[in-house]
């Protein structure tokens, strides 16, 4: 039953969450599906962030921007550790400025379409050593926990559904 389901959910042509496949090369319904969300998201982007809306409106002071008195630095000195450990092109990858529209075009659907910067499935142990403590420093605790129990169950999918190119601990 579990490798029934595996061949299910699989995307067609070899995509998985390591290897990029064109939308144009997936078979139908799915190019259509996924070009149309595409072209959606394209014009999406090109608009100017406007923030949390409800029912078309803008809802302003929601979330106001107020000093907390927590420590940026455990953030910064994470950052600056992960940041060592990365050659010069790993570095163009993840470093963004901040009104790039890398940020409003991310996602993390394991068909690897168009996602952004590095996986931590393709970093050294190293990196990934330095990356996790970035990831829990910018976290609340029960953020970076669940964060966390994610990632190991995107793992055990993995092993229940044997889809290890496309679901795994550290294809994020």
């Amino acid at each position: 039953m579990a490798n029934e389901t595996a061949r299910n959910i699989r995307p067609s042509r070899g995509a998985s969450a390591k290897r990029f496949i064109p939308p144009s090369e997936l078979a139908e319904p799915s190019r259509s599906r996924i070009q149309k969300s595409l072209e959606h998201a394209k014009v999406a982007i090109e608009e100017d962030l406007s923030g949390i809306v409800a029912g078309g409106a803008r809802l302003d002071g929601l979330f106001p921007v107020v000093k907390t008195g927590v420590s940026t630095e455990p953030v910064m000195d994470a950052a600056n550790a992960f940041r060592a450990t990365l050659s010069r092109e790993q570095w163009g990858e993840v470093n963004f400025g901040i009104d790039d529209s890398a940020w409003r075009s991310w996602h993390n659907i394991h068909v690897f379409l168009m996602r952004h910067g590095l996986m931590l499935h393709g970093l050294a142990p190293a990196q990934r050593d330095a990356a996790m403590p970035l990831i829990e420093a910018s976290s609340s605790p029960a953020g970076y926990q669940s964060a966390r129990d994610i990632m190991k169950l995107n793992h055990h999918a993995g092993e229940i559904t044997g889809s290890t190119d496309e679901f795994d601990e550290w294809y994020y």
